[in-house]
């Protein structure tokens, strides 16, 4: 069950880093259409929102790439966390006893088994 986790989380890290790649390749190819667009545009022969439209596309990018980035790191952290033997390996169990305590999103009530029996609480809104 480890050794697919790891090549689960391998490709996972694989998949990752090539739309890392894809995106700094779009990110590259975005940066010198803007640039060339806002010169033609400094000149009279194209129009500004066409410029603005695309620097919005490119911010998108950016921000697609950022995401991404982030997605890897946290990916890798945990890859490393599984090799080291620190995570546990049955993410479910986990998962349930997260949600066994958790609050409810936007207040109301909420049982919690505590001892014998269980016990309602109010959460704020």
């Amino acid at each position: 069950m480890t050794s697919n986790l790891r090549s689960l989380t391998t490709q996972k890290l694989d998949t990752i880093k090539a739309k890392i790649t894809a995106l700094d390749t779009q990110i590259s190819l975005y940066t010198k259409l803007v640039s060339n667009k806002q010169y033609l545009a400094d000149h009279g022969f194209h129009p500004q929102s066409g410029v603005d439209t695309q620097r919005v596309d490119l911010e998108s990018r950016r921000e697609a790439r950022d995401d991404a980035q982030s997605d890897w790191q946290l990916a890798s952290t945990q890859a490393e966390l599984l090799k080291s033997g620190v995570l546990n390996t049955d993410w479910r169990d986990t998962m349930e006893n997260q949600s066994d305590h958790a609050a409810p999103r936007y207040g109301g009530r909420r049982r919690h088994r505590q001892g014998a029996g269980d016990v309602e609480r109010d959460w704020p809104g």
